[in-house]
């Protein structure tokens, strides 16, 4: 796409082609669900900001939604991605944003907040969701969320299903909420 960047970065700012994202609706409508209320919410992997700004308009107003993203810079010597998404989000005035020019690993050194939902849309291989689940798991509060998008596959897939997978059989600290089409909601109990 990377041609396509610039074209799609320019007909996105006249209002002629959406923000993309790889989330169906079902997924969006079961993230902004278990989004309500939360006052301290971190999105690994922003993309072009359309789940951001889900989570952005159900989370608690005085809450704030933590967007982790390296937000990779153009051809043209800016992120095209992040100038999608910032105008994205900023369709919703709810809360407060904070933009993260970091890889998740970056922005887990030294986070010191309790996490109220997490949602992992990131690095899908098997050793970075695995790093993403070591680093940031720890950060959240009984009843707190815990997504993953790109997490139902059938058979021994790795990366986020078999992350998943594994979570369920044998970290009792959580529970499976609810899966939707790719994405899987767990609860830390």
């Amino acid at each position: 796409m990377r041609g396509g960047q610039f074209l799609h970065w320019i007909r996105f700012h006249l209002g002629l082609d959406p923000a993309a994202t790889q989330t169906t609706a079902a997924e969006r409508e079961a993230i902004a669900a278990h989004a309500r209320g939360r006052r301290c919410v971190v999105e690994i992997g922003v993309f072009e900001g359309v789940t951001s700004l889900v989570l952005r308009g159900a989370m608690d107003p005085a809450g704030t939604l933590h967007c982790v993203d390296p937000f990779f810079v153009g051809v043209f010597g800016f992120s095209y991605g992040f100038s999608i998404s910032q105008r994205e989000i900023a369709k919703s005035r709810n809360g407060s944003v904070r933009f993260l020019h970091q890889f998740s690993h970056e922005a887990a050194d030294g986070w010191k907040m309790p996490v109220d939902m997490i949602f992992f849309d990131g690095d899908h291989t098997d050793a970075g969701v695995r790093r993403d689940w070591a680093d940031w798991s720890p950060h959240i509060v009984p009843g707190g969320i815990a997504a993953f998008h790109d997490s139902v596959a059938p058979g021994e897939t790795s990366g986020p299903p078999a992350l998943v997978r594994e979570i369920i059989a044998t970290d009792d600290r959580f529970e499976l909420a609810c899966q939707v089409d790719s994405l899987s909601i767990l609860r830390r109990t």
